[in-house]
């Protein structure tokens, strides 16, 4: 998994690289489309399907986490994953929504207890893109906030343990896009969330993205993401989660 991970990076630090250069090369170079033209709003529903490995402590007890996407997915009771894109001339605003409800009567890391985790995350930024070589290259800095939610209870002959925490913070990232055909493009996206002396929030994914029509697009590729987040009482999570992610991009208008 290091590997694939090691040239998903690579995959997003040559595209980075490769747009900038293009950017600083022509940097007064006008968008095609012209100035003021009409928003562009597109929502994008995905499945993410990763597998979710690391480390919990609670006070005294600290257990490791192995979920394979078909264990995590068996024991959900709801989900929803979605991004979204408002897009205005060259500067645009960015959503993401992730929200999970989990529930496992015999949990066996937790030495088969009951547990019922519900997480939630969302993240608003605002950016501009950079458009070189008519529109093939394309590179996106944005800056925003991000949130994080937790609730989690856990109960059996052992005891109880309940759990509410929440982080909120600053986050950077950018997306890197390259144009193959008029239907077929690439796209890396990376965001980075500083969470001080609560933790931090890692998040890098490529996808190969195909057009069937003007108002629809698929997607399909590889996200990593990593993260370490403390809370009360002693509480640390620290998580590593990979696999693969699919979606369909619809222009609203």
């Amino acid at each position: 998994m290091s590997a694939f991970r090691n040239r998903l990076l690579c995959f997003f630090l040559c595209s980075f690289w490769l747009a900038q250069q293009a950017a600083l090369a022509d940097v007064e170079q006008q968008d095609q489309f012209g100035k003021n033209t009409k928003p562009k709003l597109e929502i994008a529903p995905y499945l993410w399907a990763p597998t979710i490995e690391g480390r919990l402590n609670f006070g005294e007890v600290a257990v490791n986490l192995s979920l394979p996407p078909v264990e995590l997915a068996s024991d959900l009771n709801g989900g929803f994953m979605g991004a979204g894109r408002l897009t205005k001339d060259n500067a645009f605003l960015i959503g993401e929504a992730l929200w999970l409800d989990y529930e496992n009567e015999a949990f066996e890391p937790f030495f088969n207890q009951e547990v019922h985790t519900q997480l939630g995350f969302a993240q608003v930024a605002a950016g501009w893109r950079f458009d070189q070589g008519g529109h093939r290259w394309t590179l996106a800095p944005y800056v925003g906030v991000q949130h994080v939610n937790l609730t989690s209870d856990i109960r059996g002959s052992l005891g109880s343990l309940s759990l509410n925490e929440q982080w909120t913070s600053p986050a950077i990232g950018g997306i890197a896009e390259a144009h193959i055909t008029s239907r077929l493009s690439l796209s890396a996206k990376a965001d980075y969330a500083d969470h001080f002396s609560d933790g931090r929030l890692l998040s890098l994914f490529g996808v190969v993205n195909y057009a069937f029509s003007e108002d629809v697009t698929v997607s399909l590729g590889y996200r990593w993401a990593e993260g370490k987040l403390k809370g009360a009482e002693d509480f640390v999570l620290d998580l590593d989660a990979a696999g693969p992610v699919a979606g369909v991009r619809w222009q609203v208008f």
